[in-house]
């Protein structure tokens, strides 16, 4: 025991290194190794097998002797052609024209919206004169005129549309009526002012009763451009307005339900579309 003591550490030593040989041992039992000599690779037993040479040796002729340039073969860089411009590009005269890209309609990048635009209109009493020298008191819808049957017409914004209003006619008319709160016959003038209105390309007539105030509405509309991100003034039915070099005009504009139609003034070609209402622009 003494001597396990003094000498464990030789003694363990021994023992793994034993275990390392018989480990040693037994791969080479398992792995065949029979000490024979591993074959010499330094040497090539079996020729190669030679390369063909003909592409090579048919570019070297060729490099000796290139062909000569014939200036009967196209294309030819010296030797001007005529060429033919379309507006956008050139191309050979001998070749057809590019055949030109068909962009969008622009009518299709439009976006449309809508409100009603009311104003007052007032007659508001016979001021002088008899006959056609009939002076008139009329308010149409921003201050009040004095008008007479074949003056110029009277230019007012509306909205910020520019708005012409002529005096047409005037018919004299009265009305007599039993007044139960004074029990007597009352005599009533009715007499009716008819307006000529000029808007945005429309031509409307608006009958005004002395005394009784008309509220005028209208729809009007408006459109974006989802391309240029431009807006419109605003338009009423009858306005004609230009986008990206056509012309177009707003034949049908309801408010109830919402529908507008517009029409391209070259090719007479529709669009029905359906704004989105809004209170006011």
């Amino acid at each position: 025991m003494e001597f396990l003591k003094k000498h464990y550490e030789k003694i363990a030593l021994a023992v793994v290194s034993l275990m390392m040989i018989a480990t040693a041992l037994t791969l080479v039992n398992r792995l065949g190794f029979d000490g024979s000599e591993p074959p010499d690779i330094t040497t090539n037993r079996s020729a190669a097998t030679p390369l063909d040479t003909n592409e090579l040796m048919q570019v070297a002729t060729l490099l000796k002797n290139p062909p000569s340039w014939r200036t009967n073969d196209g294309p030819r860089p010296f030797i001007p052609e005529p060429w033919n411009w379309n507006g956008k590009e050139l191309f050979p005269a001998t070749e057809p024209p590019p055949t030109p890209v068909v962009a969008g309609d622009p009518a299709d990048e439009l976006q449309w919206w809508m409100a009603s635009r009311t104003f007052p209109m007032k007659f508001m009493s016979v001021v002088s004169g008899v006959g056609t020298n009939k002076v008139f008191q009329i308010n149409p819808g921003m201050g009040t005129r004095f008008v007479k049957i074949g003056d110029p017409p009277i230019r007012q914004s509306i909205y910020g549309t520019m708005e012409e209003f002529t005096v047409l006619r005037y018919e004299e008319k009265k009305v007599e009526w039993f007044n139960p709160a004074i029990g007597a016959k009352t005599v009533t003038d009715v007499s009716v002012l008819t307006l000529q209105r000029k808007s945005a390309g429309v031509t409307k007539e608006i009958p005004l009763v002395i005394g009784k105030q008309v509220l005028e509405s209208e729809p009007v509309a408006r459109y974006h451009s989802s391309t240029t991100g431009e807006w419109s003034g605003d338009l009423k039915k009858g306005s004609k307005f230009n986008y990206k070099g056509k012309t177009y005009e707003l034949v049908r504009l309801d408010i109830n339900p919402p529908q507008l139609i517009f029409k391209d003034v070259q090719t007479q070609k529709e669009y029905r579309r359906r704004p989105r209402v809004v209170q006011r622009f």
